[in-house]
């Protein structure tokens, strides 16, 4: 299990906060890509309100793919036990039962689409899509990851009976910053007091899907 601490920065102080983990010997861990994620929820938006209202262990279900490559998409159950995480991917084989549906969607003006479940579990069912710009990074010691998210969009998905489609797209403001480290390294916990006190950010319980919620509906 691992830790994330996230918190949101404006776009005007990325360079500076570029510049500070460099300083700190952190590295380009791979190339940044356009990350889209379908989320599920019920039909009370139960894990919404279990996330906005911290309960201590709580799960969020989405459909994931990577660029504009729709026909390569994971499914994943992500679980939070307090402040520790973990993430199950699900295959093709665990998904073979499930009903599935396109969803319709745009990128680069062309439209395109994306086969992924109807509901999940019975009671969950797609309700928001989120696109971003994520750049990855990495200490020197490989104990810290930290991503920066840009670019973000939030979309409400819209059930058409026969297939999803998505509304108008609201862009955030602001980025994100998540630093992600296992459960052992306590000395991560100095890094993360450099970078916050260094740019006087201070770490919030951020999510996404809470934001797109709370944007769209």
């Amino acid at each position: 299990m691992r830790y994330e601490k996230k918190f949101r920065i404006s776009k005007s102080d990325f360079p500076l906060f570029l510049s500070l983990i460099y300083k700190l010997k952190f590295k380009v861990h791979f190339e940044s890509r356009f990350i889209s994620s379908i989320y599920y929820d019920t039909i009370d938006f139960n894990l919404y309100k279990d996330s906005i209202n911290g309960v201590s262990q709580r799960r969020k279900y989405r459909a994931r793919f990577y660029n504009d490559n729709s026909e390569e998409i994971n499914f994943e159950e992500k679980i939070k036990i307090a402040d520790l995480g973990y993430k199950k991917i699900y295959s093709k084989k665990d998904l073979k039962d499930i009903n599935k549906i396109k969803l319709f969607f745009m990128i680069d003006k062309k439209f395109k689409n994306v086969i992924i479940p109807s509901r999940f579990l019975k009671i969950y069912f797609p309700v928001s899509f989120i696109n971003y710009y994520r750049s990855y990074f990495i200490s020197y010691d490989n104990k810290i990851r930290i991503t920066y998210d840009d670019k973000i969009n939030y979309s409400k998905i819209i059930n058409n009976k026969k297939d999803f489609s998505l509304g108008t797209k609201i862009p955030d403001q602001l980025g994100v910053i998540e630093i992600k480290y296992d459960e052992e390294n306590i000395t991560s916990k100095n890094v993360i007091l450099d970078l916050t006190s260094s740019l006087n950010f201070h770490l919030s319980r951020n999510s996404k899907y809470c934001n797109s919620i709370e944007c769209l509906y």
